[in-house]
């Protein structure tokens, strides 16, 4: 069971075409899965009806009554696995999606806005791992490179920036492909309905890099385990203290004599203990 959310602050990177793309992988092997459209223009249940291997896909958006929070909890509740595309732009509840996330993927593509946007991602990956105090699996996804064998210039220089500020970035780029843009209007999933084609092959090798980054990232329970409902509260147990250590008799002179006011004088002291309770102001 596993929580994948794509994330970058940055709108156009590619974070939509590549929860599409996962979703689609999920269902061909056989898992089921469910989608949280955090995206203003609500892409994926659009596109999802249009496929009839789709249909099926469960999408959730937040509203006023239902939270990040409590969405996916629900939805993790009911599916093997749940993706997450968030909108471009720093929110609270992209925040929260990335806390209660097993893999965050930073789309990222080569360009110097996508870069400075996608090291800002990262920065907000890492707050959200020490904040929810679990160890997030992120990486940075390169989309969009070039199809052929040789990598330009500049997508080295994109690996190595990210590597200097800490970030992990996956080895296998997502190629650009004319049946990724024709995707949304073809409704033809290369890995769903071709998988023998380069396309598809390019994508499957990019899902099993992720899947392995999360399995060795997180070694403990799954995040969707983490958010279930608490079991209830056992019954406190009565307090005993005052059972076993009885209270002391209190002397009154004593207790008294210890509430002294200590801003008063030596003589001012003395007359304050003569003087009867009932006429101290």
């Amino acid at each position: 069971m596993a929580i994948i959310t794509f994330a970058q602050v940055k709108g156009g990177s590619g974070k939509t075409t590549t929860a599409m793309c996962t979703v689609a992988e999920l269902v061909a092997r056989g898992e089921t899965v469910a989608a949280l459209d955090l995206d203003p223009n609500r892409p994926l249940g659009e596109f999802f009806q249009r496929v009839p291997e789709l249909r099926q896909i469960e999408v959730a958006v937040p509203s006023s009554e239902k939270r990040v929070s409590v969405l996916v909890r629900e939805l993790a509740q009911r599916n093997d696995n749940v993706v997450i595309d968030l909108m471009g732009a720093a929110t609270n509840d992209t925040q929260v999606a990335m806390a209660l996330a097993d893999l965050i993927v930073v789309p990222s593509q080569m360009s110097g806005t996508d870069l400075k946007c996608g090291v800002e991602t990262w920065r907000q990956a890492d707050e959200a791992a020490e904040i929810s105090k679990r160890n997030i699996a992120r990486g940075v996804l390169i989309v969009r490179t070039s199809a052929g064998a040789v990598r330009p210039r500049v997508e080295a220089f994109l690996r190595e920036q990210y590597i200097r500020v800490g970030a992990h970035v996956l080895a296998t780029p997502f190629g650009d492909r004319a049946v990724w843009k024709e995707m949304t209007y073809s409704a033809h999933i290369p890995h769903l309905h071709d998988r023998g084609s380069n396309a598809s092959a390019n994508f499957i090798a990019v899902f099993d890099e992720m899947m392995a980054l999360m399995r060795s990232a997180a070694p403990e329970a799954s995040a969707a385990c983490w958010i279930r409902p608490l079991c209830p509260l056992a019954p406190r147990a009565p307090n005993l203290k005052h059972r076993i250590f009885p209270r002391r008799r209190v002397n009154l002179a004593t207790y008294h004599r210890r509430r002294l006011p200590m801003t008063l004088g030596l003589r001012q002291r003395n007359n304050w203990r003569r003087t009867p309770r009932f006429s101290r102001a």
